[in-house]
């Protein structure tokens, strides 16, 4: 208990700096117009307690997409944002203290099924098994290499799967995502992935509570949702996120330190917009 006290201090004081709250307004006018994410982050419900999270990049194509299509760029900008197992050991800088966290995400992996969440109740269980039937149905008739390692066994035990390869851009995709992380433990999220010729739009949802070092909840299931687009313009490959929290303020008091869950989900999506252009810069 001693050492989850100083660890949840230590965090606390380098959260400490104020991040503003923004509008729903406002983050609309930073994405890009006419937009996947644009027009799913307009339309996403919104409790009167909420916060949100907005960041834009540029990223230069890879020199050797010259000669590409835009759908065959697409389709390498989809299949690199499904990489989800080069998401372990991500990690981000703290601005006040110039500290480098150690793995936010420690492991990463797609999975055929989640296992069960908190409070579920018999009728979703029903539900999401008929869900995931569906999924594993679904992503059976798109084109994939490289996922020859998934197990054709019919058994309902959860198994990791590998990261997908596609050959072929598919309209839209629903993955099961488990991650081990460092500041809220064991989480699971659905992911959905929705794409057009020149834009590619993740929708990711928690499934399970995110709890501050497993014991004070910042955002019960569903309430969190981060939507991340990649999409080509003409000056490069816009990389937008957006992150949704309902029914919480922007900062929280755990015992007796105020911590800015904002500003920490803020330098998280700083980790991960690191974390593709990285993937991006493999390309050759």
């Amino acid at each position: 208990m001693k050492r989850i006290t100083t660890v949840i201090c230590a965090y606390a004081l380098t959260l400490a700096a104020l991040h503003a709250q923004q509008s729903k307004p406002k983050v609309l006018n930073t994405l890009p117009v006419d937009s996947m994410i644009e027009q799913a982050v307009g339309m996403a419900p919104l409790d009167a307690k909420n916060f949100m999270i907005v960041k834009k990049d540029v990223i230069p194509y890879p020199a050797s997409w010259a000669s590409l299509t835009p759908a065959e760029k697409q389709l390498k900008l989809f299949n690199i944002l499904s990489r989800i197992s080069t998401q372990s050991g991500i990690s981000f800088k703290y601005k006040e203290s110039g500290l480098m966290t150690n793995e936010i995400i420690s492991d990463s992996y797609y999975t055929n099924s989640f296992g069960e969440s908190e409070n579920e109740t018999e009728n979703a269980k029903n539900g999401h098994a008929k869900r995931t039937e569906a999924v594993e149905k679904q992503n059976k008739n798109h084109h994939e290499e490289d996922y020859e390692d998934e197990t054709e066994d019919d058994s309902e035990e959860e198994q990791q799967l590998a990261d997908p390869v596609y050959t072929a851009l598919p309209e839209r995709v629903e993955r099961f995502a488990e991650q081990d992380d460092t500041l809220f433990g064991d989480q699971a999220y659905r992911h959905i992935f929705t794409n057009t010729e020149n834009e590619t739009l993740l929708t990711a949802t928690n499934f399970k509570s995110l709890k501050y070092f497993g014991m004070f909840t910042c955002a019960k299931k569903n309430e969190y949702t981060v939507y991340t687009s990649v999409m080509q313009s003409a000056e490069g490959i816009v990389l937008s996120s957006v992150t949704t929290v309902n029914n919480h303020d922007s900062k929280k008091r755990i015992l007796f330190w105020n911590v800015d869950l904002a500003d920490a989900f803020s330098r998280r999506t700083d980790a991960l917009f690191t974390w593709y252009k990285n993937q991006l810069s493999l390309e050759k």
